[in-house]
């Protein structure tokens, strides 16, 4: 398995425009991110790389977010479920990963990846 960089993030989301202004927010603050839009490349991602950060969408169309992110846990990873449905989310979800409400802020979604996995690499 191919290790990935300190402070890597890999981000699931599949409505592009809030991918691209959450990419834009991660990578401005300094951290190497890698995109994927669907829960097929993430698990393609996290077959072939080792991240410190796994963020996902909870509801994807061809998967669970969650799913994802135990998967991603498994291996290390920490990890943080973002949705805009956090009152419906499985029980103990909340204890396993980290949460984050849609619509958020880009100081809360830094915030809340620097308190998981602290400042970004130089």
């Amino acid at each position: 398995m191919q290790k990935s960089g300190s402070g890597q993030i890999l981000f699931i989301e599949d409505e592009a425009t809030s991918r691209e202004i959450s990419l834009l927010i991660l990578e401005g603050a300094g951290y190497e991110v890698e995109a994927a839009n669907c829960a097929e490349t993430a698990h393609q991602r996290l077959s072939s790389s080792t991240y410190r950060l796994l963020i996902a969408d909870w509801l994807l169309p061809d998967g669970d977010g969650i799913y994802l992110a135990d998967r991603a846990s498994g291996l290390g990873s920490a990890t943080l479920i973002v949705t805009g449905r956090i009152s419906d989310l499985p029980p103990g979800t909340g204890t396993r990963h980290r949460l984050l409400t849609k619509p958020f802020k880009p100081a809360q979604l830094i915030a809340m990846v620097k308190a998981i996995i602290g400042e970004p690499s130089p």
